[in-house]
């Protein structure tokens, strides 16, 4: 593998942000706050906001939430987002027919952005992702693993 594609997938899967320091079972650890949000807005409705104390939610399509996940790390972006109280983690889908694996790396990744923007002084709220039984285990036995 070439140095040019190595630079690619660091920045498309965000290696350099992922610390395995930093996990527990290989899950990005986010850590607990006392913070219960009041009001809501879609995250991707912030850049029309002019009301700064809603709680900022991720209930939205995958499409948007894409967008989050190829610029979470990016400074304009979190400044933004800073200016709201809370932040819920991006609710990736889980679906019923889903491969369980894509369902782990939708868990890994969402924990990955709350995690990152912790560590920037968001404050972040996790949000549980599950589709089937079989997937309960990793939301709710792995994931949120909260320190």
């Amino acid at each position: 593998m070439s140095y040019i594609d190595n630079l690619f997938i660091n920045k498309k899967y965000h290696i350099n942000a992922f610390n395995t320091a930093d996990c527990i079972s290989g899950y990005p650890i986010i850590k607990p706050v006392n913070y219960i949000p009041q009001k809501m807005l879609g995250i991707d409705c912030i850049s029309k906001s002019k009301n700064f104390d809603e709680t900022l939610h991720t209930f939205i399509f995958d499409k948007k939430l894409e967008t989050i996940w190829h610029n979470f790390e990016n400074d304009k972006y979190i400044s933004r987002i800073a200016k709201f109280p809370a932040v819920l983690t991006p609710d990736f889908s889980a679906y019923l027919d889903m491969p369980v694996i894509y369902i782990e790396y939708n868990v890994k990744r969402s924990f990955l952005v709350g995690q990152y923007w912790q560590k920037r002084g968001l404050t972040v709220i996790p949000v549980a992702i599950w589709a089937a039984p079989n997937t309960y285990n990793i939301c709710f036995n792995i994931a949120p693993i909260l320190i």
